[in-house]
């Protein structure tokens, strides 16, 4: 959370964990909750984030490779975002 990783890919973005088990970790310092939205063939799910460090530091745990997915966030000023995740 402070900037000092070297390789911030190994950190940030989809990790998997366990065979079928997948992470998806996120620096969002301006977020107060934040989800995985997991595109399907039929409809998107949104995954719900734990924030891990009230810096901004959020995970979620997936079961199976999120191959097409997007970041949705709830600012602190009450906004909502959705992006891609660099990651």
């Amino acid at each position: 959370v402070h900037g000092y990783h070297g390789e911030p890919h190994k950190v940030l973005g989809p990790h998997q964990f366990q065979p079928g088990e997948w992470e998806v970790r996120a620096f969002l310092p301006r977020a107060e909750t934040a989800s995985v939205l997991v595109s399907g063939p039929v409809s998107s799910m949104a995954h719900p984030m734990e924030k891990v460090d009230p810096a901004g530091f959020f995970v979620a745990k997936l079961k199976g490779s999120p191959t097409a997915y997007q970041l949705a966030i709830r600012t602190w000023e009450g906004l909502s975002e959705t992006f891609d995740d660099p990651y």
